[in-house]
């Protein structure tokens, strides 16, 4: 048997909740972490050199919404990138721009 504690820090970003039985694994859910992911994607987008003024970021949940204005796709990619390497992201809506 595993101990709950040492699942949880063996899956970053994630956080089990109720009891897990592994005989009926149904009972355990996965709950992201997502308490500073806003934080966490701007620190990462500003190692990128990207502006923080020129894109906002907005977490709910797991969900990640990216707004604003980049100047090509590659930088584009580059801030949704940096929005699935966060722990607890499980989508990314990219609405930036280029332009």
């Amino acid at each position: 048997m595993f101990d709950d504690k040492v699942l949880e820090q063996a899956v970053l970003g994630v956080t089990l909740t109720g009891e897990v039985d592994w005989r009926h694994r149904q009972n355990a859910a996965i709950k992201p972490n997502v308490s500073n992911i806003e934080e966490e994607i701007i620190v990462a987008l500003d190692r990128w050199w990207f502006d923080p003024a020129t894109i906002y970021v907005s977490a709910h949940g797991g969900t990640v919404k990216l707004t604003g204005q980049v100047r090509s796709l590659v930088e584009r990619a580059e801030a949704e990138a940096a929005a699935w390497a966060s722990p607890g992201t499980i989508l990314v809506e990219n609405k930036i721009s280029v332009g």
